[in-house]
């Protein structure tokens, strides 16, 4: 289970309106249908938790510096979801940004899907595929 982070995913074709985590939390899963191992994101107020999904040594400088510093969100690691939330359950309030690269493109621009409902089942292109999650909450 993760610590107090941010962990999301964009997938499936219904979305469901539904929003059933834990206030202030983004809740990440391994399997489809809210299944298998479970993680807690919190949503830190308006900026958010980051959860990157490499350790410490590993994670790139300037995108740590960027999130921690000039956003000011509070920032995780743990390699052990990298590749693997296939759906997600997000409290009401809260948005969820899974991330597929942590290549930060022209100094702060990186391409992510964003869900604020609870997703059961991310499609084929996304299923599998975060490499950090972030969770908002207002």
């Amino acid at each position: 289970m993760l610590g107090a982070s941010a962990i999301c995913l964009g997938f499936v074709s219904t979305i469901s309106n539904a929003q059933t985590a834990n206030p202030g939390t983004c809740e990440i899963y391994r399997d489809f249908d809210y299944k298998g191992a479970s993680g807690n994101v919190v949503g830190n107020q308006q900026k958010g938790d980051a959860v990157i999904f490499t350790d410490q040594a590993n994670a790139p400088a300037d995108l740590v510096g960027f999130l921690s510093n000039k956003v000011g969100y509070r920032v995780f690691y743990d390699k052990s979801w990298n590749n693997s939330i296939s759906s997600v359950k997000v409290a009401a309030g809260c948005t969820v940004e899974l991330h597929g690269s942590l290549k930060m493109q022209q100094g702060s621009v990186m391409p992510f899907k964003s869900y604020t409902s609870d997703t059961p089942r991310f499609n084929a292109a996304d299923n599998d595929k975060a490499q950090m999650v972030i969770c908002r909450c207002k």
